[in-house]
């Protein structure tokens, strides 16, 4: 019984898309399909707060927390809606622009079947706060 208490309930955030995603539970798509996924996708954060850790004990506490800092600002950079934003800075700065991913050279934009509307977009970003005059 304590084990069922542990547990999560999934929640369904959106709507399911049965003709992308085929049929499917929630607690199908909440389970990770292999242990080894759940390794893998965790083994890069901990890396970065091991990293963080080690400069800590070795420069002091303003270490982590000023790449904290950088990260976050660099996270929020973005371009307009409707375009994809790179996140070059935030990619140096983690030391991921040296190494090529699959996604770097398969995934170009003129292929893409995703268009946004840009004005659709805005809508959604901003939703119904008053924009302030200039």
């Amino acid at each position: 019984m304590e084990g069922l208490m542990q547990e999560s309930i999934p929640v369904l955030a959106e709507p399911r898309d049965t003709l992308r995603n085929g049929l499917g539970t929630l607690k199908d798509e909440a389970s990770p399909a292999h242990p080894v996924q759940v390794i893998q996708e965790q083994y890069e954060i901990k890396q970065h707060q091991n990293k963080k850790f080690m400069l800590a004990k070795v420069y002091g506490t303003h270490m982590p927390e000023k790449m904290h800092i950088e990260e976050t600002v660099l996270s929020r950079v973005q371009r307009y809606p409707g375009l994809k934003s790179s996140f070059i800075g935030l990619e140096t700065l983690l030391g991921k622009d040296t190494t090529i991913e699959f996604s770097d050279y398969l995934s170009d934009p003129q292929y893409s079947t995703e268009r946004l509307d840009v004005h659709a977009e805005m809508e959604r970003r901003w939703g119904d706060k008053p924009l302030s005059r200039i």
